[in-house]
């Protein structure tokens, strides 16, 4: 597959099913879009598994081919035709493309880990889920761009975010498939029963109040990002800047789900939301979150 159908392909993608990083690619230097782009892409295809298998057994083999897959890339043996590994190729020549491969091979056993939407015992695990799974991508990205190191404490941050506000926008849809995603502890500390919201998938007091309990630490980790950004020796400069614009979603996903009062079945995609790119612009000038 050529590179121009490939990032085609990804982009189309990513504009469907990742609207945040569709965007917040036009930041990122032309010198390592297509690996952003490939990262991009595997992370989103290894965060669908779970819900695309109907048992952890299948789920295991495609997360295998994968893991075989982006071995033979990084060894530079020949590979699967799939689009975002064509775009991930770019980054084998990079000086620190072992590390990348490492990173994405720790995303893949984490996400083996997970097979079978396993309960959640508390926040804890959930934010830990989204440091194993998320973070090593966005690693992956502060090396490509050439700042690795210096804000991982950042990054870690907005990976646990982003593991709690991927458990809120998930609810809705695993709900429909009979499957509650919220923490043991705090289904038991607002009395949530599975079978009552499974009969009636509604906003009560007691859901309002768990999700309301679940953003507040997903927020919690956003504040520690933006206050570890700001405390930074040098600050923050272009192109580097692009770094922290996978905070973004994470800020309007929060943002709106506290507009509609703790809602989780009432959220605007953020597809329709004319006034992302306005702010991803922002972000990127003054590098801030």
């Amino acid at each position: 597959m050529d590179l121009y159908t490939a990032r085609n392909r990804v982009l189309t993608t990513l504009k469907n099913q990742d609207y945040g990083s569709y965007i917040n690619q036009a930041f990122f230097p032309n010198a390592v879009k297509d690996g952003y782009l490939g990262l991009k892409a595997v992370s989103l295809e290894l965060s669908q598994i779970n819900s695309k298998v109907s048992e952890p057994k299948i789920g295991k083999l495609r997360l295998q081919f994968w893991r075989d897959q982006v071995n033979r890339l990084y060894n530079g043996a020949p590979f699967a035709q799939e689009a975002s590994l064509t775009l991930l190729n770019s980054t084998t020549k990079h000086p620190s493309s072992s590390l990348l491969k490492n990173f994405i091979l720790k995303a893949i056993r984490s996400r083996e880990n997970r097979l079978g939407d396993p309960p959640f015992a508390d926040l804890d695990s959930v934010a830990q889920n989204g440091e194993n799974c998320v973070s090593p991508f966005l690693y992956c990205e502060s090396e490509l761009v050439g700042i690795s190191g210096t804000i991982d404490h950042i990054l870690t941050n907005i990976g646990q975010c982003s593991g709690i506000v991927t458990l809120l926008r998930g609810f809705p849809i695993l709900l429909r498939n009979g499957i509650i995603n919220l923490p043991i502890d705090l289904c038991a500390k607002y009395t949530i029963r599975q079978e009552d919201l499974i009969r009636s998938p509604v906003a009560t007091d007691a859901l309002k109040d768990c999700v309301f309990e679940i953003a507040t630490r997903a927020n919690d980790h956003m504040i520690t990002a933006r206050s570890f950004l700001k405390e930074l020796e040098s600050p923050l400069i272009k192109p580097y800047s692009c770094l922290i614009l996978d905070a973004l979603p994470l800020q309007y996903y929060l943002k709106n789900l506290e507009k509609a009062n703790f809602d989780p079945f009432n959220i605007r995609p953020l597809r329709s939301q004319w006034t992302y790119p306005l702010k991803a612009y922002y972000a990127y000038n003054k590098c801030t979150i």
